[in-house]
């Protein structure tokens, strides 16, 4: 990290850390570094692009969080009825019925094309 003490290290890779840490850049090349960030930070470009990815991740968060309740709806559908079955994954009968609909509709998708399904 960038507070470490064990080990050696060169004088600019100290400079290199300590400008990761929050301090002012001290040579040539942290300076030159602390410019690119600014012109990134800057760009309109790289803002638009960084929320289209922040936008694409919460998107993959919400798959998998409903991919994992279809993995387990899937692997006791047939022990439990859809009220105990919503219980167990916390979601309403509704969704689980959705979900089992679309598994005997689409037995080939995996979980994964299921969420998708139901999210989008």
């Amino acid at each position: 990290n960038t507070k470490g003490t064990k080990g050696e290290a060169s004088r600019e890779l100290k400079q290199l850390l300590h400008f990761m840490d929050g301090m002012e850049p001290e040579n040539a090349y942290t300076k030159e570094l602390a410019q690119a960030v600014d012109e990134v930070k800057e760009s309109e470009e790289w803002r638009r692009e960084f929320m289209l990815m922040m936008e694409r991740d919460r998107d993959n968060i919400k798959i998998g969080r409903l991919a994992e309740k279809i993995d387990i709806v899937r692997g006791i559908r047939n022990k439990y009825q859809e009220d105990v079955i919503a219980d167990i994954v916390k979601s309403n009968p509704e969704t689980v019925s959705v979900i089992l609909n679309l598994i005997d509709e689409h037995p080939e998708w995996d979980d994964e094309r299921i969420a998708e399904e139901m999210l989008f």
